[in-house]
């Protein structure tokens, strides 16, 4: 649960960096802001609204996962690695 760890507590922090309320990006990402507080607490998400939220903290997918702690950098990691991490915090 590691990676769903640093990933709860990124999206939190990147939310609070932009000043953003839990009802203003849940407006963004067509979510209720019940939905957006399950993720910050743990819950299941879509990799699109993974998507979603990379593109609104204009992160990269990888930095919110937890793979890396470069906001915006590429990193090339295996498909098997992925799948694991995946399956481990149920998207």
């Amino acid at each position: 649960m590691e990676f769903q760890y640093k990933m709860n507590n990124r999206i939190r922090r990147l939310r609070q960096e932009k000043n953003r309320s839990e009802d203003t990006l849940s407006l963004y990402l067509g979510v209720s802001s019940k939905t957006l507080s399950s993720w910050e607490r743990g819950g299941d998400f879509k990799v699109s609204e993974l998507i979603q939220l990379s593109n609104f903290f204009e992160v990269s997918p990888m930095f919110l996962l937890g793979y890396t702690n470069k906001r915006n950098d590429y990193v090339d990691i295996d498909s098997n690695k992925i799948k694991n991490t995946l399956s481990k915090i149920k998207i």
